[in-house]
């Protein structure tokens, strides 16, 4: 199947028209329509974007063998693929930074912020702090 065939049926089945399409992409409807009719491609930024908007993976999309799986299982996997991408990014970035500042904490790198008090001396004779 052609990718102007899946950009076509990925849209009917998105239940979008056209204009919303190339409203939500920032080209003009004649764009899209050139693109349904094979009159030209979309860039590959426009591709993932496409991929998002119709919840297709953006493999098949590109990919001319493998025809466009529109059923509602397949829907949901790849969004069910999506949600879990972003879980572990969203997961990742706060341990990637509690690592880094234990990195940091355990080669002797210190804040600034936090200032150590001197170390205090208790074996000496406080008599002459105390002058009367």
């Amino acid at each position: 199947m052609k990718l102007s065939e899946k950009l076509k049926q990925g849209r009917q089945r998105a239940r979008l028209t056209q204009v919303e399409v190339a409203e939500s992409l920032h080209v003009s409807r004649k764009t899209i329509s050139g693109w349904e009719n094979g009159r030209g491609a979309p860039d590959r930024a426009i591709l993932v974007q496409l991929s998002q908007l119709y919840q297709v993976p953006i493999a098949v999309l590109i990919d001319d063998d493998q025809e466009l799986d529109l059923s509602e299982a397949a829907l949901q996997k790849a969004a069910r693929r999506r949600r879990l991408t972003q879980l572990s990014y969203w997961l990742m970035v706060p341990l990637l930074g509690l690592a880094y500042a234990e990195f940091f904490r355990l080669n002797g790198f210190h804040l600034p912020i936090f200032k150590r008090a001197p170390a205090v001396d208790c074996n000496h004779d406080h008599a002459d702090y105390f002058h009367f």
